[in-house]
């Protein structure tokens, strides 16, 4: 949704030029228009598209689309429960109409002839600032304040409508009105403070924090002389830090809208190393700046507001407020403006700490969850859901999925998180939070499709401290997943798409839909360079943004360009009715004052077009090939005719021209498939301006008329029949070409689609094949990404599509614990399809055989025994999705905590390992430690496997220690505490992966 974007900038790739002076008003013939003699389709399809799968729409908040909530008066109390806040934010408490009257039943009906169907569902908080409360109730990690987790059941009430509230502790804002966001950092309130994210620490990445380093930018609004700054540092503070300012390049802007244009130079004195709170007072070099950056290096790691019980609470770094100024006048004045969000200087932080206090009030409402699902909106199909990362927690997320699952909900796949480049979150952090979140989900749930990141820009960029040139998201965020080991758990790539956002010009405007088959070109090509082929590419909100005849004209162009270049799936912004937003609409159709459908908009018949007239309406993949057409130049170049085809599966093919002229027609013949043309009744649907046209008075519109596509049959088609193109039209012609049958197709899925097996178990699954188009054609069936040690075999080991084989996958002792993706290929004589079974493989079983449950994936400590504070997580592991806690990092532990397991060595072992990661806060071996023994009760002799250890680092560290078949050891895991409350510094030690081999 661009209309929260911090700084708004047009859209990259738009190309401005002069308004085209289309032709005459007759038509053009062949030979007039160019050299090429027909619309000639191309012999090779470049892509495959199932619109059930890749054609779809969106569902959104009410308040991001209308300004509205929850029917609320200004002053009711907040009937959702278990939030802190009682009061609606004034401006945003008279609802137009409900949930119930926008989602009701003759809304969804229309919703289905649309043509779109495949349903993601948005999620605006991220966008906000704001935590996500997405059901009917929940808890705090500290009573009424702390990190939020919604929870639900399978027996609870259906969660109806779900809210964003204010997080306690934003730094990133932008002053003034409807969109403003108050940041902690300027807003005069001494009991205030920003916080940073401390799932950007070391103890939740497992990396250094010198990979993500934090920052509090102020834009002092104009170049300013400054040659003082003052930090009223919060806890946690910096001990080191670096004050700096934005040195742009000539002719650049700001380091968001132009990050590889300049760079952040430290000041003159503007180092410090040894920082002890308080209010600083940094005495810098006079520079003239309009940026001032705060990098903050080294944590004091103290705890914001004395409260060490959480240990999220002392990670990271905290200011008060934030001063920048000059003291050549004898006193300091300040260039930073302090004040509530209408007045304050806009600030911008790295990340913000999710957590909520009693300040936070509930803000955005959506749709709630159950109510999505249960409209009908989704037609029946998988939804795409979100969760939230920037604010929230991993476990918050995974209760969302946890809570879907077992309301028995269709998860098409998850989109994890959403618009971080909005945000500012550079790809490195939100890489880091994205693996998180990856890991506790796969944990839960290992085949579930995830994706993201859900970018505002497909070409965002960021700065680069150590290279001004490496500024592409896409390319980093890539490259960070890759190093963090989770690139393979990312199935998706996504994106957004609104280029005629921000243009307000009609020249402009018309000029966009001019370049856009090359604008997309350019946008795909960009990102195949960057995404690994195998990943692929989905646009998950997109709109044109406009109701006229030109919006609709764009639609299908921008579709139909983006699809036949590989796209995989587009979702239109979005599925709600709305009143009219700024005199635009973007969504399908018109309400009135009690939100049922009025009338259609040029996005709805567009997209009706594309999913039910150009495309077939079938579950079923299509095959879609380039389209030459002659040359129609405008005065400025561009191809004033574009073109469409698609192989259908009933054996039809479509055809679909665009017409970007206002005033000239055009008229063509048709090459299809090797030189072959139409052949008898040719089917024609034309829209354009005499069947639709927009009326616009202030914020109100409607459409009339308000039709679909003119339908007409042109008999006995043939080489010779040239077809008429209207102006400013879109048109579809669909038929039968002489010689061409139905395209075979088919399609493959595995059930169930995970297992989890002990190693040297087998696991199956029913691989199942249907004819989508065409005849029935031999499938042979195979498998890779299998796991070391482990092999597959199907019987029978080929299928005629309509039949089914059982696949065994076996694996064997030696088959390492973890979670592996499967692709199952059936290989058929027209094409090749996959389906992924997510086998997960535990440690060997048996108690006698071998350590029982070495890799906690039970979730439990089954087959432990356990003293002390203990636990299995799912946040940070070695591999897999669990690995077991022993003390506690939020709270201090008195003494040792343990975990222990007696066991036989199996015949042929010689060696058990296990990896451990230290989190020693106590930062001293005399108070806090980790620590191992293995004991042999066979010859009762034992050793510290382990020494008393208490590293710096939070790095995994792996064991080994020789053993001998056959005789019976205990192995003990412990971790140690002071247990000294006031020191708040608890240790504690992460065990995973004991194995015996």
């Amino acid at each position: 949704m661009p209309r929260f974007r911090r700084k708004t900038t047009v859209t990259s790739g738009l190309v401005v030029g002069a308004l085209v002076a289309a032709g005459a008003g007759t038509p053009h013939s062949a030979s007039a228009a160019g050299s090429a003699t027909a619309i000639t389709v191309g012999a090779t399809s470049s892509a495959s598209f199932n619109p059930f799968q890749g054609l779809g729409t969106t569902i959104d908040s009410f308040d991001a689309v209308q300004g509205l909530t929850h029917n609320l008066a200004n002053g009711d109390t907040d009937p959702s429960g278990g939030s802190p806040g009682t009061r609606p934010k004034p401006g945003f408490d008279a609802d137009l109409f409900t949930t119930a009257q926008a989602m009701s039943p003759g809304n969804m009906a229309h919703l289905a002839t649309s043509g779109l169907r495949p349903l993601s569902y948005r999620l605006v908080t991220e966008l906000r600032e704001e935590a996500w409360h997405w059901g009917n109730g929940g808890t705090f990690s500290e009573g009424t304040k702390g990190y939020w987790d919604s929870s639900g059941t399978a027996a609870s009430a259906p969660v109806a409508e779900s809210y964003g509230y204010d997080i306690a502790h934003g730094g990133t804002s932008l002053p003034g009105g409807e969109n403003a966001y108050i940041s902690r950092l300027d807003d005069g309130n001494a009991s205030s403070f920003w916080k940073s994210d401390p799932y950007l620490d070391q103890k939740y990445t497992g990396q250094s924090n010198a990979l993500h380093p934090t920052w509090a930018v102020v834009d002092l609004g104009k170049s300013a002389t400054i040659n003082t700054v003052k930090i009223a540092w919060a806890d946690p503070y910096a001990v080191s830090y670096q004050v700096q300012t934005w040195v742009p390049d000539s002719g650049a802007n700001s380091p968001f809208d132009d990050p590889g244009k300049g760079v952040w130079k430290t000041a003159s004195g503007g180092s410090v190393t040894h920082g002890t709170g308080g209010t600083a007072t940094v005495s810098i070099g006079s520079t003239k700046a309009e940026f001032v950056r705060v990098l903050m290096q080294a944590s004091s790691g103290t705890c914001a507001d004395g409260d060490g019980s959480d240990a999220r609470n002392c990670l990271g770094f905290a200011i008060k407020e934030l001063y920048a100024g000059d003291t050549s006048g004898g006193t300091f004045t300040d260039a930073v403006k302090h004040g509530d969000e209408t007045v304050q200087s806009a600030t911008y932080t790295s990340s913000n700490d999710p957590v909520e206090d009693a300040s936070s009030v509930r803000q955005f409402d959506q749709p709630g969850i159950d109510t999505v699902f249960d409209s009908g909106a989704a037609q029946n199909l998988p939804v795409m859901v979100p969760v939230p990362v920037l604010y929230s927690t991993p476990e918050n997320a995974v209760d969302l999925i946890k809570y879907l699952e077992a309301k028995g909900r269709k998860i098409a796949s998850v989109e994890v998180g959403e618009e971080a480049d909005g945000q500012y979150t550079t790809p490195e952090d939100y890489a880091a939070l994205w693996s998180q979140w990856a890991a506790a989900i796969h944990a839960f749930d290992p085949a579930l499709v995830l994706g993201g990141p859900a970018l505002q820009d497909s070409t965002a960029a960021a700065w680069n401290d150590t290279d001004k040139t490496a500024t592409d998201w896409g390319t980093r965020f890539i490259a960070a997943l890759r190093a963090d080991g989770h690139l393979g758990d990312l199935k998706f790539y996504s994106f957004e798409q609104y280029p005629v956002f921000n243009v307000k010009n009609s020249t402009d405007a018309y000029n966009l839909l001019l370049n856009e088959p090359g604008r997309s070109a350019g946008v795909l090509a960009q990102l195949r360079a960057t995404i690994p082929a195998d990943i692929p590419l989905m646009v998950t909100e997109q709109s044109s943004y406009g109701d006229g005849v030109q919006d609709g004209l764009w639609q299908a162009d921008f579709l139909g360009s983006m699809f036949t270049g590989g796209l995989a799936a587009d979702y239109n912004y979005q599925a709600l009715p709305q009143h009219l937003y700024s005199g635009m609409a973007s969504n399908l159709f018109t309400a009135d004052s009690n939100g049922q459908w009025t009338g259609n908009t040029s996005t709805y018949f567009a997209s009706s077009i594309l999913g039910n007239t150009w495309l077939q309406p079938v579950d079923a993949a299509q095959q879609l090939y380039p389209v030459t057409v002659p040359s129609t130049p405008a005065s400025t170049g561009q191809q004033l005719l574009t073109a469409y085809a698609v192989h259908r599966p009933d054996g039809t093919w479509a055809l679909m021209i665009i017409n970007k002229s206002k005033t000239a027609t055009y008229k063509f013949p048709v090459s299809i498939s090797d030189g072959n043309a139409f052949s008898g009744a040719v089917d024609s649907y034309s829209w354009g301006p005499k069947q639709y046209a927009w009326s616009q008075s202030g914020n109100n519109g409607s459409a009339s008329p308000d039709n679909g596509p003119a339908h007409t049959t042109i008999s006995s088609a043939g080489n010779a029949t040239s077809y008429t193109f209207q102006p400013f039209s879109i048109t579809v012609l669909r038929g039968t070409v002489a010689g061409s049958v139905p395209s075979n197709d088919f399609s493959i899925t595995a059930s169930p689609a995970s297992a989890s097996v002990a190693a040297g178990a087998s696991a199956t699954t029913t691989v199942a094949t249907t004819t989508t188009s065409g005849s029935a054609q031999p499938v042979t069936l195979s498998t890779s990404g299998l796991p070391t040690g482990a092999a597959a075999t199907f019987a029978p080991a080929s299928v005629t599509t309509g039949g089914s084989a059982t696949a065994t996958i076996t694996t064997s002792a030696a088959t390492p614990a973890g979670t592996y993706p499967v692709t199952v290929t059936g290989t058929g004589t027209s094409s090749t399809h996959t389906a992924t079974f997510t086998l997960t493989v535990t440690g060997r079983g048996g108690g006698t055989g071998g350590v029982v449950n070495g890799d906690f994936e039970t979730g439990d400590l089954t087959g432990w025994t356990r003293s002390g504070t203990t636990s299995v997580i799912s946040g940070t592991v070695h591999s897999g999705g669990h690995a077991a806690l022993v003390g506690s990092y939020k709270k201090e532990t008195n003494g040792d905590s343990s975990i222990a397991q007696s066991f036989t060595a199996a015949p042929g072992t010689s060696t058990l390992s296990f990896w451990y990661r230290s989190d020693c806060q106590d930062g001293d071996v005399g108070y806090g430690w980790s620590t191992a023994t293995l004991a042999d009760t066979t010859t009762n002799a034992g050793t510290t496997v382990l020494p008393h250890t208490c590293p710096a680092d939070t790095d995994w560290h792996r064991i080994t220690s020789p053993i001998t078949a056959g005789d019976t050891y205990t192995l003990a895991l412990t971790s140690h505490d002071d247990g000294d409350s006031g020191s708040a510094d608890p240790s504690s030690t992460t065990y995973d992966d004991v194995t015996v081999n």
